[in-house]
């Protein structure tokens, strides 16, 4: 499945303002609008499809930025914490 990320933002009193949306039934998560591709959506589409459903704002303008895919796997690490190793 592929998801969007938007962080909105703007210019107010020469300030750069950052737009979070505070996640319903988690109290200290905040986070831009986020959604996922619907079948056959490009990624603008989407994009503006889901400012308007979690903001009721249509976007004067929308720059894409695309950040490469990176999978963590997991591993196995020492942790050493108060002098003891576990």
């Amino acid at each position: 499945m592929t998801f969007v990320l938007v962080h909105p933002y703007r210019y107010k009193n020469g300030n750069l303002e950052f737009l979070l949306i505070k996640r319903k039934g988690l109290s200290y998560n905040w986070q831009g609008v986020t959604g996922a591709l619907e079948k056959d959506e490009e990624p603008i589409d989407c994009t503006k499809r889901e400012i308007l459903e979690e903001t009721g704002y249509i976007p004067s303008f929308i720059t894409q930025v695309y950040f490469p895919q990176i999978i963590i796997q997991e591993q196995k690490i020492k942790v050493i914490s108060g002098g003891r190793h576990t």
